[in-house]
């Protein structure tokens, strides 16, 4: 018997400057550090301990990725200069246990997240105005407990477990043009899960499996899966199953005492206690071929139907304590989503090779939930921001050992954002468009290897709808470079 102790450090950073382009992409600073312990007292069991920090902040300011002003209540308004920083901890504890014919694993994850806003605030008592953080700082905290035994039986691998999911969130809300109350609030979710794999004959694996959800607020929810695999040949393999899942709201999205902030300011979306929590059932089957000589090409057909999407829209209203654009979260009856997607890589040359996949998507909302300004319904329309052509074309040379070359291109097709959210009168539509990128990746060291890319060398932005006109489209990111340097040690 050997103890053996490990220690894992690992760390980045991502950094964007902000562009100098109304609505264009807000300046970007991300940073993390991530410890892990691992201690095995005996070959057949170990211990994870592992810790970690998370910072996210993002800027705005008005003549850069805002507008110096925005329309509220028919008039201009000037923007704000804003910070928003994001501070998330974690730990994890978890047991592994390896046994003869059978494996153990039990969990427990806790993550915090606090939310700071930095802005021109005006003392009402004073009226002096300064740049500064303001004193509502939302919290949530999520903890998870997982344990499972997976069971290797004849032909068989069956796999037993359970899940325990308590949210906490602790918040100040709005309740006056200058005036906020405290707003707590918790819940519990619990899953027990089984699940069954069969080797029905050499070329046959057969997987099915149940879960059931008992949510405090939501009760029971049974969701069933089963899944196929044949290997026709073996080269030649073919996948297909049918699995349903529900999504429960968020605590941030059924507590009527919270607000959050939406459109630049310019709204607030409150909590929704009537949310129902949204499923879905989902299908799908592929057929796949890889060679030896490095040529693959797959076929997958899809479709999901779900039920009480969910999604938040603008009233038309004004929010009578903040005087606000009032925004609330609400279900969409029904919405199907199905398609077609193609993929294949093709060695072209010794080092050379073209990787192309093609998605076509038929979605479609099947309730009357939605409505426009003018009251005219939306069922029949395609889900907003859900392009009905996607298609991708990647080409790879590997110019030495230690270099490799790409360029990309991707096609986004004509696409409709059409949501109660729009707040216009008529669906509105934005036009296909393409980009074009070119990279490296150089392993400069056994443990050192860097990356840079230019992306969207034709600067091509896409149609805008022009928010004051009712869209609410984010122009597609211009020419912009990008590097990564990545050690590992």
């Amino acid at each position: 018997m050997r103890i053996n102790t490990q220690i894992e450090l690992n760390g980045g950073g991502d950094y964007r400057q902000e562009d100098k382009i109304a609505d264009g992409h807000h300046k970007k600073d991300n940073k993390s550090l991530t410890a892990k312990l691992t201690f095995t007292p005996m070959d057949n069991q170990t211990f994870l301990l592992e810790a970690g920090r998370t910072t996210q902040e993002r800027e705005e300011k008005p003549g850069y990725s805002l507008a110096p002003t925005s329309e509220f209540n028919g008039k201009p308004r000037a923007n704000k200069h804003s910070e928003i920083h994001n501070d998330r901890n974690h730990f994890a504890l978890t047991y592994k246990g390896d046994w003869d014919s059978f494996n153990t694993e039990l969990s427990v994850y806790q993550e915090n997240t606090k939310k700071r806003t930095k802005t021109d605030i005006t003392d009402p008592a004073t009226k002096i105005t300064e740049y500064r953080y303001d004193a509502r700082v939302p919290e949530i905290t999520n903890t998870v407990v997982d344990g499972k035994v997976v069971a290797f039986l004849p032909d068989n691998i069956l796999t037993v477990g359970g899940q325990f999911q308590y949210a906490k969130l602790k918040d100040t809300s709005a309740t006056g043009s200058s005036t906020t109350e405290n707003a707590k609030m918790t819940a519990e979710q619990h899953a027990f899960f089984l699940e069954n794999e069969f080797t029905a004959t050499e070329n046959l694996i057969l997987t099915g499996g149940l879960r059931l959800d008992h949510h405090e607020f939501y009760g029971d929810h049974w969701n069933p899966r089963g899944y196929a695999v044949y290997y026709l040949t073996d080269e030649i393999t073919i996948k297909g199953g049918v699995s349903s899942a529900f999504r429960a709201p968020t605590l941030r999205e059924i507590s009527p005492s919270y607000g959050t902030s939406t459109e630049k300011g310019l709204g607030i979306i409150h909590g929704n206690p009537d949310l129902k929590p949204e499923k879905s059932v989902s299908e799908e089957i592929s057929i796949a071929y890889n060679h030896e000589s490095g040529f693959d090409a797959s076929l997958t057909f899809f479709n999901t139907d779900f039920k009480n999407k969910l999604t938040s829209y603008y009233t038309g209203g004004t929010d009578p304590l903040t005087g606000l654009k009032l925004y609330t979260y609400d279900n969409v009856g029904k919405a199907n989503i199905k398609g077609v997607e193609v993929a294949t890589g093709i060695p072209i040359i010794e080092d050379w090779k073209l990787s192309l996949n093609y998605t076509y998507t038929d979605s479609e909302r099947k309730s009357d939930d939605e409505k426009l300004t003018s009251g005219q319904s939306l069922k029949g329309y395609p889900l907003d921001k859900t392009p009905k052509h996607l298609a991708n074309a990647k080409l790879d040379w590997q110019f030495s050992e230690d270099l490799n070359l790409y360029t990309r291109a991707q096609y986004v097709g004509k696409q409709v954002w059409a949501a109660q959210r729009n707040g216009t009168s008529v669906p509105r539509y934005r036009n296909g468009y393409t980009t074009m990128d070119v990279g490296a990746t150089y392993q400069l060291l056994k443990n050192t290897k860097l990356n840079f890319a230019v992306l969207n060398i034709g600067n091509e932005k896409g149609d805008k709808i022009d928010a004051q006109g009712g869209g609410n489209w984010d122009i597609e990111d211009g020419r912009r470079y990008w590097a990564n340097v990545n050690v590992s040690f």
